[in-house]
């Protein structure tokens, strides 16, 4: 039951009003607290470290493929130069990040907790669930995936257009400080003014409104230097548009 790993009392009506009037709405404690509580730990220290690619955009070979490297000891100069590369091309105004996630190479029964999450988020008692919270016509999520963010990633200005009818982050960041930066800011259509900054905090569910042709302008600032904490998420969009292939990573 959906009740299980979601938090009972949430106001649905409250939720759905805020959303339908700020096209984005914070939701804290989403999950019950055993559960969000296993799924830190999974990601934050059982997660084998090979999991984890970097992702960054642009690529330095000049195609539109994402560059991705696994995390590990070989690639850390690879990853370092990406961080670089990226970071420059966002201050020239391209947009860019560099992040680090999980992508889709689990069997159909993988036990780990990620596959696990991912089915309850796409059974039809959440979806269920969701049309009941936000008012939408929600069919599933069309992308799903785990990110981390430690120091130097960031995620430049960008709508998520095309990318499905709702967006949302479930943070699962514990003892995060505003100062650290990995701060999710919401913007006007043209990025200068900030409308709303959202910071990691453990089982906090954000989600916003993706209006078709459009999207909303969001981003991530940079992880400063020596933070000690790995600001960790969930992160994807819910709703399917017809001219996209679904493309489920977790």
């Amino acid at each position: 039951m959906v009740s299980d790993y979601i938090n009972p009392n949430m106001d649905y009506e409250q939720i759905q009003e805020t959303l339908k009037r700020e096209k984005y709405v914070v939701i804290e404690n989403f999950l019950t607290e055993d559960y969000a509580e296993k799924l830190y730990v999974w990601l934050n220290e059982e997660i084998p470290e090979e999991w984890w690619n970097s992702s960054a955009i642009p690529n330095k070979n000049g195609t539109d493929e994402i560059s991705t490297y696994r995390v590990t000891p070989e690639n850390k100069l690879n990853i370092l130069s990406d961080r670089h590369y990226s970071t420059m091309k966002m201050l020239e105004g391209h947009f860019s990040y560099l992040f680090h996630r999980t992508f889709n190479d689990h069997y159909d029964e993988c036990p780990c907790l990620s596959c696990d999450f991912y089915k309850k988020v796409n059974s039809q008692e959440f979806t269920e669930m969701l049309v009941k919270l936000t008012g939408l016509d929600i069919n599933g999520a069309q992308t799903f995936f785990a990110s981390k963010y430690i120091q130097g990633d960031f995620l430049s200005p960008h709508h998520d257009k095309g990318l499905g009818k709702l967006g949302f982050t479930l943070q699962l960041t514990k003892d995060w400080q505003p100062h650290y930066g990995g701060l999710l800011h919401f913007v006007d259509d043209n990025a200068s003014e900030i409308e709303k900054i959202v910071i990691p905090k453990f089982n906090k569910l954000t989600l916003f409104y993706l209006p078709d042709g459009k999207g909303k302008m969001h981003y991530v600032s940079h992880v400063h230097q020596g933070v000690p904490h790995k600001r960790l998420a969930y992160t994807g969009w819910f709703g399917y548009h017809p001219e996209n292939t679904p493309d489920t990573v977790y």
